[in-house]
């Protein structure tokens, strides 16, 4: 497993590129929206930042328009990656994603597509391949078609605020090359379901840090108890038992 690991992390190896989530504290509040699934996909790789960070799927697979940012990427068991229109894949998919998703393979889409020009502070195309207007509501009107797991970052703007009207959002603060900004997650799915992962539970540095130091000291004073006082324990949490003294 550590053999698969390093080369993940030497696959994936940092990439500099507009509108990355490398950040701290965006790949973290990103990451810990996802819910549990065992298939993931990202239509718009990039740098892979997202992919890097997070707890890997049974299978994942990453795919680019820009067949440079694929060529960087090496599989290792369980990563599939593939030069493609985002679109088209989207589109022609879908079925075949709902179908097992519905038949119990929990699929995650998380999409970065490129963000509407007119929503950028700098207000120019920064990639080499740019979404027009009719290029988003093509891909709206392809999301909207999916019934699995989907999370779309994006500045906030009308058009994805009224096609994703019933979807739940999170706005989240970032630092561009320019200034600041406020990014929008949208998510069509309820934020209380089991999480992929726990690594990044909080919504800042502090309160992740808060909340592993308590978890750490409560673990620790378990791990003194007696052995069959731990399984007690267990067993209690295991069937949500709640003890009032």
């Amino acid at each position: 497993m550590s053999d698969i690991v390093t080369k993940k992390n030497k696959m994936l190896a940092k990439v500099n590129f507009p509108g990355s989530k490398n950040g701290s504290g965006i790949y973290q509040n990103i990451i810990n929206l996802f819910p549990k699934h065992n298939i993931y996909i990202e239509p718009f790789l990039g740098s892979g930042s997202i992919l890097k960070r997070k707890l890997a799927a049974g299978i994942n697979i990453g795919l680019d328009i820009n067949s440079s940012f694929i060529d960087k990427f090496d599989s290792v068991p369980g990563f599939f990656f593939s030069p493609g229109d985002s679109l088209i894949f989207l589109d022609a998919a879908a079925s075949l994603i709902n179908a097992l998703h519905d038949h119990g393979s929990k699929i995650l889409i998380y999409c970065d597509p490129p963000y509407p020009i007119e929503t950028r502070r700098s207000g120019s195309k920064l990639y080499k391949y740019e979404f027009s207007q009719d290029h988003h509501k093509l891909f709206l009107d392809a999301v909207l078609k999916l019934n699995c797991y989907v999370m779309i970052s994006c500045y906030e703007n009308d058009l994805y605020n009224l096609a994703l009207s019933g979807w739940n959002k999170l706005d989240m603060h970032t630092v561009t090359r320019h200034s600041k900004a406020t990014e929008r997650i949208y998510f069509n799915y309820l934020n209380s379901l089991p999480k992929h992962q726990y690594d990044f539970i909080g919504n800042n540095f502090r309160e992740r840090a808060a909340k592993k130091g308590r978890v750490y000291r409560n673990v620790s004073k378990i791990l003194k108890m007696p052995a069959d006082e731990q399984t007690l324990l267990m067993d209690l949490l295991s069937k949500k038992i709640l003890i009032v003294s």
